[in-house]
């Protein structure tokens, strides 16, 4: 069984093992960049291990290759969970002008999972499209990917082991229009659109958003106001059900930075709004009412602001405050009764971090202290079968501090 121990060693092992060879090889590969992160983050009763190997090299002015690997392993000793999950994915870019760019990508994404020491969930997917950039002008540009993916499934449930497989073509279509319309003020318009089609399940998404940004003038200057909106949606439709999982999503942000006061000192106020919708869709429903027990409606709405003042030319801090307010809608199943109940959630998040950053030379350390405090609340009502009244009625308050303290030391020039 492996431990969240052994992995930590492994992990100081490698990074050890990967700064020495970097050490030794580096005037000999200039024309390689080689970047190695490695993360462990403990909470509680779980803790989580990350790590992250990039290669990027220019094979000519024209050619590039990227390459990334990556291993995450998440224990809880609580429910005596732990998590692999391995990825790696490569890349080679040709420019063919300066307007077409064309690009070869693979990727393979491993996933397991156990559980009392027995493995529950093994799967592994894999990627391989083409894609073409296309910019030619200042303004206007365009990706075009296409592709095909393979997957691999088990899954343990009960007593039973559940196997399979899916394959399928890959398509994803990107465009991006951009537009100054006066010196202070620009316009920017993004779509996405993604498909991947198999023999099982089939997902697509889509997502446009609009973007504005304006600079204050005059006595007002060093003054911004951004505002973006956007609307997505996905669907999951799956061939051996007639059921589909679908999702709108829409969304809006407004950010104002307020006009420079004190030239080390900046002051932000930022608004975010999303409204998501969640529903099933049956081919074979035929009461009409289109409502289905795993329908979700979720709201959200925050407030914030940040403060960051440059005490001295090394110093610096900087205060946030964000108050965030959810509401997640729901069904209530009572047995035996065929009527659905709404019932609901409601959630007030409010958040405060003071952070402290000290650089020295190339050097940078950082503390953190964070002050979370949560309200959660329950709301609904409904009947049983035998017409007794129920009520949905729970509450939690809770008060969550933290503080941290990190340090970013460079080796060397190359490391």
């Amino acid at each position: 069984m492996r431990s969240a121990v052994s992995a930590t060693v492994a992990a100081g092992t490698a990074l050890l093992v990967t700064a020495a060879l970097l050490l030794l090889i580096s005037p000999f590969v200039a024309a390689y960049s080689f970047q190695y992160d490695v993360t462990l983050d403990q909470n509680k009763g779980s803790s989580t291990l990350t790590n992250v190997l990039t290669l990027v090299q220019d094979v000519s002015e024209d050619v590039t290759l990227n390459a990334t690997t990556g291993f995450t392993a998440e224990r809880s000793k609580d429910l005596d969970r732990f998590t692999d999950l391995r990825n790696g994915s490569a890349s080679l870019s040709y420019r063919l002008s300066n307007v077409i760019e064309l690009s070869t990508n693979l990727s393979r994404q491993l996933e397991l999972r156990e559980r009392y020491g027995e493995l529950i969930s093994d799967k592994l997917q894999n990627t391989a499209t083409g894609q073409i950039r296309c910019n030619p002008a200042d303004w206007f540009s365009m990706m075009v990917s296409l592709g095909t993916h393979f997957e691999e499934y088990e899954t343990v449930s009960a007593d039973s082991l559940l196997t399979g497989d899916d394959s399928g073509g890959v398509t994803n279509i990107s465009i991006s229009v951009s537009h100054r319309l006066t010196d202070r003020l620009s316009t920017s318009l993004e779509f996405d659109e993604n498909r991947t089609m198999g023999r099982q399940t089939d997902r697509n998404m889509d997502d446009i958003s609009g973007r504005m940004s304006y600079d204050f003038p005059g006595l007002f200057e060093g003054g911004n106001i951004l505002a973006q909106v956007g609307a997505s949606r996905q669907q999951v439709v799956y061939h051996d059900s007639s059921y589909s999982n679908n999702l709108q999503r829409y969304y809006s942000s407004f950010t104002v930075t307020c006009p420079t006061i004190i030239p080390s000192l900046t002051l932000e106020l930022s608004t975010d709004w999303s409204w998501e919708d969640k529903f099933w869709v049956s081919e074979d429903d035929t009461t009409g009412s289109g409502e289905d027990s795993r329908d979700r409606l979720e709201q959200s709405r925050s407030l914030g602001g940040r403060a960051r003042w440059d005490l001295l030319e090394n110093l610096t801090v900087e205060f946030t405050l964000d108050r965030t307010f959810t509401r997640k809608d729901r069904k209530q199943i009572a047995i035996g009764v065929e009527e659905l109940f709404d019932v609901w959630e409601e959630g007030d998040d409010r958040s405060f971090v003071a952070s402290v950053t000290y650089d020295i030379g190339d050097s940078r350390i950082t503390f953190d202290r964070v002050i979370e405090l949560y309200s959660y609340d329950t709301y609904g009502t409904w009947e049983d079968v035998f017409g007794n009244p129920q009520e949905d009625n729970y509450d939690r308050d809770e008060l969550r501090e933290s503080m941290s303290l990190s340090a970013d030391v460079p080796v060397s020039g190359r490391l």
